[in-house]
């Protein structure tokens, strides 16, 4: 929509430029909006806003970085889609998710859109990716989890609205690729890589 396209293409850079004088230790691009952790475990966001993207109980876009909620955090993995959804660690292993969830892809059960951080169950996680419209996530037992829809590594293309564990090995680091790519792939923890989805 208009709103968007303009957001997108306002004040353009063509070196780098610094956000602020805050320092950060980790950042996750979307389609049009950003995610950055700061040194202290602060979580902030600001872009594209119309699907919950930014996880502030709003649709309203934010041209400067604004802070999601009061946790400290270890990890933010932004998605890259139009109807995109964001998962986040914080810093105790519990996993959270929000924006859209047409596919399940927020891992809660159903296929409600959250607008703040939600927790997705109770384990604990230690990597996260966001693609497309699925979820992959690497819990700290070094089992390998995905929900939403497409190329889930579970032999099929059902739609799934849980975490549901690929296969039985254990993985060390998980990538796909962005927008609707349906791209995957991982490596084990015996250094063994793996890949699967559109090719």
């Amino acid at each position: 929509d208009g709103l968007r396209e303009d957001f997108m293409f306002r004040n353009n850079r063509s070196v780098p430029s610094q956000l602020n004088s805050n320092v950060f230790n980790s950042v996750s691009l979307g389609r049009l909006s950003a995610f950055a952790i700061r040194n202290d475990g602060a979580l902030f966001g600001w872009g594209a806003n119309s699907f919950n993207e930014l996880g502030i109980g709003d649709t309203f876009a934010r041209s400067n970085p604004v802070q999601i909620g009061t946790s400290s955090w270890t990890q933010i993995s932004a998605g890259s889609t139009v109807l995109s959804h964001q998962l986040a660690i914080r810093n105790d292993g519990i996993l959270f998710a929000w924006g859209s969830n047409n596919n399940g892809q927020l891992g809660l059960g159903d296929t409600i859109d959250r607008s703040l951080p939600t927790q997705v169950g109770s384990d604990n996680w230690v990597q996260i990716n966001t693609a497309g419209y699925a979820s992959f996530a690497i819990k700290d037992d070094q089992t390998l989890w995905s929900w939403g829809s497409g190329y889930l590594g579970n032999g099929d293309t059902i739609s799934r609205s849980l975490p549901t564990q690929v296969g039985t090995s254990s993985w060390t680091s998980l990538s796909s690729g962005k927008g609707s790519s349906l791209q995957r792939a991982a490596i084990r923890i015996d250094g063994g890589l793996f890949m699967w989805g559109s090719n």
